[in-house]
């Protein structure tokens, strides 16, 4: 796997790390039946980088040229139970107020020509189903969106099927 970081990744001028595996897949028949069975912790890990993955991806589409997109993230244990709090920040315009609304619904898109519909309506319903929000909101007037994740942090190992 080669990492290559601070070179424009995605054709906007923004910068960040991207990667690349070198190693192929072959396909499999179409009558093959796979199960996995991983720990719940571990799947959590790796829904968490599709659905980071998914934000930076929206973040970085809607920052102009020499914007930046920012991430943080944090343990909150002032509720009922700790949680795991991400935030994922960008300079671009910010979320119209008509499109807030439909933000989560499945094919609203904000006019990305290659853009499905589906991430941060699939993402969402990822974070519900695990006891979270996904939240979005602006940046007050500086511009820009803040989408918020907030999952659960609790102490179960167990284990989910694909």
């Amino acid at each position: 796997m080669t990492v290559q970081t601070n070179r424009p990744c995605w054709g906007n001028g923004v910068t960040g790390a991207a990667l690349t595996s070198h190693y192929p897949i072959p396909p499999l028949p179409r009558s093959t039946a796979i199960e996995l069975k991983i720990p719940e912790r571990f799947l959590i890990l790796i829904l968490l980088i599709i659905i980071i993955s998914n934000l930076l991806k929206n973040a970085v589409e809607a920052t102009p040229r020499g914007g930046k997109v920012e991430v943080h993230a944090h343990a909150a244990s002032g509720e009922t139970r700790p949680h795991l709090i991400v935030q994922v920040r960008d300079t671009g315009p910010g979320i119209h107020v008509e499109a807030m609304a439909h933000i989560f619904e499945p094919f609203f898109t904000m006019g990305k020509p290659k853009g499905t519909g589906l991430g941060l309506y699939v993402s969402h319903g990822i974070v519900e189903r695990h006891g979270g929000e996904l939240l979005a909101s602006n940046y007050g007037s500086a511009g820009g969106a803040i989408f918020t994740l907030k999952l659960p942090l609790d102490g179960t190992d167990n284990v989910e099927t694909l």
